[in-house]
C-alpha cells in the first residue's frame, strides 16, 4: 500500500476550510486532483490553481481527476451545464495526459472513454434516475453503463497498470476495465 503524501490545499489557509485540494500518492505513483465543480465556471482562482496542481504533476504514473459534475454521460444530467463543464476542462484534462476522470451528479453507474481519458460516472451511491438513458450517440464511446441497481466503483493504481471496477450495491463487478 503507498502512502498519501503532499495533501496540497488549493488557495487554501488548511484543507479542512477547501473545497478543492490535490494528494500525492506515493512518490510519484499518482496524483489525484479533487476539483470543486460546483464553482468552477466561475473561480478562477481554483482554475489557476487546478493549472498549477496538475503541471506539478507531471512525473507521476497515474493522473487522476475527480469532479461532482459529469463532462459526459448518458444520464439525465447532460444539458447546458454538463457541456459547460466539459468546454473548460476537456481541453485541460487533454494537456495534462489525465488518465481518469470521475465524476457523479447523474445517478447511474457508466464507464466512457474520450480520447486517451477515461471518464467514470459513479453517481448510484444514493438513488437512481428514472430518466431513461440516451443512446449511444451522446456519450462518446460509451463502454459500460447500468442503471438497475445502486453501484459505486473500486481503482487500484500501479506501476504497471490500473484497474477500475463498477460494481452494484452488493459489491459484485458489473464492469472491469485496465488502463
Amino acid at each position: 500500500a503507498a502512502e498519501l503524501n503532499d495533501i496540497v490545499a488549493g488557495g487554501c489557509a488548511s484543507l479542512t476550510c477547501c473545497p478543492y485540494y490535490s494528494v500525492r500518492v506515493g512518490a510519484d505513483l499518482a496524483s489525484l486532483t479533487m476539483l470543486d465543480t460546483s464553482t468552477i465556471l466561475v473561480d478562477r482562482e481554483q482554475i489557476r490553481w487546478a493549472e498549477r496542481a496538475l503541471a506539478a504533476a507531471a512525473s507521476a504514473r497515474w493522473r487522476v481527476v475527480v469532479g461532482h459534475h459529469s463532462l459526459f454521460t448518458s444520464g439525465a444530467h447532460r444539458g447546458r451545464t454538463m457541456h459547460r463543464h466539459r468546454a473548460l476542462l476537456l481541453p485541460w484534462l487533454e494537456k495534462h495526459r489525465v488518465d481518469l476522470y470521475i465524476s457523479g451528479h447523474s445517478h447511474h453507474t457508466e464507464h466512457l472513454q474520450y480520447g486517451r481519458t477515461h471518464f467514470l460516472v459513479v453517481g448510484a451511491g444514493s438513488g437512481l434516475d428514472a430518466a431513461p438513458l440516451c443512446d449511444d450517440n451522446c456519450a462518446p464511446q460509451s463502454v459500460h453503463r447500468f442503471r438497475d441497481a445502486l453501484g459505486f466503483a473500486t481503482l487500484t493504481l500501479g506501476r504497471d497498470g490500473g484497474e477500475a471496477a463498477l460494481r452494484d450495491g452488493l459489491g459484485v463487478t458489473r464492469h472491469r476495465f485496465r488502463f
